[in-house]
């Protein structure tokens, strides 16, 4: 019985391996091709500092696993080209990010064609924002605001906030978590929508 039992479980181990192996076996025939270039969406000029990544995932008797096949690169045209050879059962996407430039949400290939993106991007900008303790009631805050931040806290010594990486022309929620002592967890929450201009820094100034 007992070596029954171990041969059964080397069998369900090897199909387990075999399912959830490396998405980047050669099996299909034809290239899958991802080309596409990278512009400045106010400029038209090509953008070069951008990093773009193709990932996999592949769903098995185990679970899933995904993970990160290559980087392709953008040349002084801002164009990209990229050929690989697809695996049966596996899911493929790119995405991309730029410390200076909007990302790149991530989108699905389809196998065995040129799958092209062109992608106009918007350079990434700040927010200025000065608070004002007028009241004197509050003795710290947090500060988070969407879609691209997290939460930022700080006390009423630092006055002026930077927030970097913000994208332009579009709407962000800023929201302001008020603190009446140092350590308690009572708050008082301001939240607002704000547009962001195409300017280099955004100027907010708000009194509590």
């Amino acid at each position: 019985m007992g070596k029954i039992l171990k041969t059964s479980i080397y069998i369900i181990m090897l199909v387990v391996s075999f399912m959830l192996s490396s998405c980047v076996d050669d099996i299909d025939d034809s290239p899958t091709v991802i080309t596409g270039q990278v512009i400045d969406y106010y400029t038209k000029k090509p953008v070069t500092d951008y990093k773009i990544i193709l990932v996999y995932t592949k769903s098995g008797f185990g679970g899933s696993i995904s993970g990160e096949i290559d980087s392709i690169k953008v040349d002084s045209l801002g164009k990209f080209y990229y050929s690989f050879t697809a695996t049966n059962g596996c899911k493929y996407d790119i995405m991309a990010y730029s410390t200076k430039y909007e990302g790149l949400s991530s989108r699905e290939l389809k196998y065995e064609t040129n799958n092209q993106f062109d992608v106009n991007v918007k350079p990434l900008k700040c927010i200025s924002l000065i608070l004002n303790n007028k009241t004197g009631k509050y003795k710290r805050f947090c500060i988070s605001y969407f879609p691209l931040g997290g939460d930022q806290p700080a006390t009423f010594k630092d006055t002026t906030i930077i927030i970097k990486s913000v994208v332009p022309d579009s709407y962000h929620k800023l929201k302001i978590d008020l603190y009446e002592c140092e350590s308690c967890g009572t708050f008082i929450t301001k939240s607002e929508n704000i547009w962001i201009e195409n300017v280099d820094t955004t100027y907010l100034k708000r009194e509590y």
